[in-house]
């Protein structure tokens, strides 16, 4: 299918710039061979996922116009998507994307870097913790899908009265791993 528009504003691609350059398809292939198992950081990048037609683990994704940390660092809204120019003059106070001639894929790409490395360490921490946190409530919830297949009941103790009796409630092994959960999180 021929290209009918560059969006040379936005890609800073124009047509000459495509002569002789490698077919779709073969650049697909190549790209998606470098993308696998890969931690993918970058601007709206869904947009260039959706262009390659490829969904990439969402665990593998650092997209820094949907990083709550740094929209707070740059005073926005924190669950809303900021631009790249915007963001990188909030915290840097570094203009980029001024030329007439498009944006630079090379400045896109430092910019989106330098914004991701500002908030990296604690990024990172909180996706291993949430990570943990999602691992931890499979787990739990698969062992209580098999107590409750298998009928197996559950010791519980009532505090009040002090008795000690046997019930089918797995409804206290999920309480347990949600004040697991709350504990961990303070």
């Amino acid at each position: 299918m021929p290209i009918t528009d560059y969006r040379t504003r936005w890609s800073g691609i124009r047509k000459s710039d495509l002569y002789g350059a490698m077919p779709y398809d073969q650049a697909r292939k190549e790209i998606l061979k470098l993308l696998v198992g890969k931690v993918l950081i970058g601007h709206a990048i869904h947009n260039d996922l959706r262009v390659l037609n490829y969904n990439h683990p969402k665990a593998l994704i650092r997209d820094t116009s949907r990083i709550p940390l740094l929209n707070a660092k740059a005073g926005f809204p924190e669950h809303q998507p900021a631009s790249l120019k915007r963001l990188t003059k909030a915290i840097f106070n570094q203009d980029i994307q001024t030329g007439r001639k498009g944006h630079s894929s090379v400045e896109d790409a430092k910019a989106t870097m330098e914004l991701y490395k500002v908030i990296e360490v604690e990024w990172e921490r909180k996706m291993a913790s949430t990570a943990l946190v999602k691992t931890f409530h499979r787990l739990f919830k698969s062992l209580l899908q098999f107590w409750s297949d298998h009928w197996w009941t559950l010791p519980y103790i009532d505090l009040k009265g002090g008795a000690n009796y046997t019930e089918t409630n797995t409804s206290v092994v999920y309480s347990f791993c949600l004040l697991a959960r709350s504990n961990e999180l303070h």
